[in-house]
C-alpha cells in the first residue's frame, strides 16, 4: 500500500476525547489501542463514560468527520459496543 499518512493532530483529537469521556484510575485504567486496520487507522479504548463531562462542546469526532470527508471517498466511522468505544479514520 506505500506510505499511509493521517492529517496533522487527528491523533491528538482522538486521544483527548478518549480521555476527556473516560474515567481513569490506577484502578480503572483507560486502556488505548492504536492499529491500522485495513485502508483505516483505529484508536479504540475500552469505555468508562464519564458520567458528567466539563468543557466539552461535542464537536471533536464531528470535525473530523466533516474534514475527511473532503479528503477521502471513506467515511470516519465510529464504533460503540458494550465495553468499547473506536474511531476509525481513512488512511490518506
Amino acid at each position: 500500500m506505500g506510505e499511509s499518512k493521517i492529517v496533522p493532530v487527528t491523533l491528538q483529537v482522538l486521544l483527548e476525547n478518549a480521555t476527556k469521556h473516560n474515567i481513569t484510575s490506577a484502578s480503572a485504567p483507560l486502556n488505548i489501542n492504536v492499529y491500522t486496520e485495513k485502508d483505516y487507522l483505529v484508536v479504540e479504548n475500552n469505555l468508562q463514560r464519564k458520567q458528567i463531562i466539563e468543557n466539552s462542546n461535542g464537536q471533536g469526532l464531528e470535525n473530523l468527520k466533516t474534514l475527511y470527508y473532503f479528503l477521502s471517498d471513506l467515511p470516519v466511522l465510529v464504533e460503540e459496543k458494550e465495553k468499547s468505544f473506536a474511531v476509525k479514520i481513512p488512511l490518506l
